[in-house]
């Protein structure tokens, strides 16, 4: 797949001349996001929010670097299909503080509305604000907690269709997950997610909440509460949020196929070069100096890794006869990550509970023998003191093997198909009849 072929909705922005003045004084410092959110107040329609949104992740994604990351079909197809219970917050790396993670030729859609309707996700940016916040969560107090695990905000992107009218009349889904919330509740990531979603009481009301027309004209429509207009949405938002996690999941660990695109690394040495050939020439007003500067702006800045580009699914001739001449039905078979933290920090739990009393014995021996007025005294607990502390050394090292363990880097189990001569197992998300 060709880059330049995958829509990118960093390089969709700005939509006009307002909102490029508006980028610039965020850009530059001028004004705070808060204050830039009287810029998106529209006199006699509302606030526009997505608008808004997006403008402030288009900024901290120039700010870290517009770093981006194509997850191909193959790959989503894979994640979308690795569960993400018993993944908690402590779990996941950010590779940058704010970066885009592109999802070419995915096949879930978002509601943009009665005149457009149904858009493709393509994409979504992420950014994970620690310490003081530029937004501030509702009833959230001014200082962060200690140990501040952040918030981390998704704006999820539904690309124009053919209904759209111009650029921009597309469909968006927009998030704050508290990730000191979510580490409180001890939730894992699969069962916050599904929980925050399908909690209708979550979602921002603006003031045009009442005004299906000013909601259309700002690109926002509330879903209903039920239905099957509300299902296809959460399971749309729930399986790209599942490949976005899963991957960042994947990128930190082992044996991740990760690889820049080589036209961003010919963009890179072609803009270092020609700033060497700037640097050597004394007058830069005439039209060779000014040719090099062009094709300097000119180059794309972004940095665009691919993540699993190598990936291939298994198979569709998946499934091993029975030998009886039943037909086999196949399924998937969900992928998991390993080890489960969850699972290793409950063993150390029970390990540490089972050992205490092997291990307070043995402090409280040697505690005697420092303790004994005389030798004699000391030699009635060194015959036990021996014994204890081999029982003692072995549940140390146990506990240490399976704190190790915790530290230890995830390996990707992966989803595979199955045949079965029974029913397909009950999931909406990660078990499929027949092919994909």
């Amino acid at each position: 797949m060709n880059l330049s072929t995958i829509p990118m909705l960093y390089k969709r922005v700005p939509f006009d001349g307002h909102h490029a003045s508006t980028l610039n004084l965020l850009q530059n410092r001028q004004i705070t996001y808060t204050e830039a959110s009287a810029f998106f107040d529209m006199p006699g329609v509302g606030f526009h929010r997505s608008l808004w949104l997006l403008s402030l992740h288009c900024v901290e994604h120039l700010r870290h670097g517009q770093q981006t990351f194509v997850v191909p079909a193959g790959m989503q197809g894979a994640l979308s299909r690795t569960s993400l219970d018993g993944v908690t917050v402590d779990d996941l790396r950010f590779p940058y503080p704010s970066f885009y993670m592109a999802l070419p030729d995915f096949d879930r859609e978002v509601w943009g509305g009665s005149q457009t309707q149904w858009h493709k996700v393509r994409g979504a940016f992420l950014w994970h604000e620690k310490g003081k916040r530029e937004i501030k969560m509702p009833g959230e107090d001014e200082t962060p907690p200690e140990n501040d695990r952040g918030i981390l905000h998704i704006y999820l992107w539904g690309e124009e269709n053919e209904r759209s009218k111009h650029r921009g009349d597309d469909a968006s889904v927009w998030t704050a997950l508290d990730l000191n919330e979510m580490h409180r509740k001890s939730d894992d990531l699969e069962g916050y997610l599904d929980r925050i979603l399908r909690d209708p009481s979550r979602e921002k009301h603006d003031t045009y909440q009442d005004d299906p027309a000013a909601a259309d004209l700002l690109g926002f429509t509330f879903l209903p509460t039920t239905g099957q207009m509300r299902e296809k949405q959460t399971e749309s938002v729930m399986d790209a949020l599942r490949i976005i996690f899963n991957a960042l999941l994947y990128m930190d660990s082992d044996g991740a196929d990760t690889e820049v695109d080589a036209s961003c690394v010919d963009a890179r040495e072609r803009r270092t070069e020609i700033e060497r050939q700037l640097s050597r020439m004394k007058n830069h007003k005439k039209g060779r100096a000014r040719r090099l500067r062009k094709e300097h702006d000119t180059l794309p800045r972004d940095t665009v890794t691919w993540v699993g580009r190598s990936y291939r699914a298994p198979s569709s001739s998946g499934g091993s006869s029975t030998g009886t001449g039943t037909p086999q039905r196949q399924h998937w078979v969900r992928g998991h990550w390993w080890p489960r933290r969850d699972t290793i920090r409950r063993r150390i739990a029970d390990l540490e509970s089972k050992h205490e009393q092997v291990l307070q014995e043995h402090r409280d021996l040697k505690a005697a023998v420092a303790s004994a007025p005389t030798p004699e005294d000391a030699s009635g607990y060194l015959s036990r003191l021996a014994v204890v502390r081999v029982s003692a050394v072995g549940a140390r090292e146990e506990i240490k093997d399976l704190s190790e363990r915790l530290e230890s880097k995830r390996r990707w189990v992966k989803p595979y198909k199955k045949g079965s001569r029974g029913a397909v197992p009950t999931s909406h998300t990660y078990v499929l009849a027949g092919d994909s």
